[in-house]
């Protein structure tokens, strides 16, 4: 996929109102209209395999934590 680049967004007007941006795969953007211009707004998604996921958070609680006052899970 290609990478959506500052002269795409810069680009943008009124009639692209709706239409989805994507990059990468798991990059994807929604593009409104608002009252000082257009805007996108961002979103990410990620497949995740839960046995995995649930031991890099068992490994993660296992470390010590350098914010005082962090209780790991």
């Amino acid at each position: 996929m290609a990478k959506i680049t500052i002269k795409e967004l810069e680009s943008l007007t009124a009639n692209d109102a709706g239409r989805i941006l994507r990059e990468g795969g798991n990059l994807a953007g929604r593009i409104t209209v608002r009252k000082d211009g257009v805007s996108v707004s961002c979103w990410c998604r990620r497949r995740i395999d839960p046995v995995t996921e649930m031991s890099l958070i068992q490994s993660d609680s296992s470390r010590t934590s350098t914010c005082p006052g962090f209780v790991p899970i």
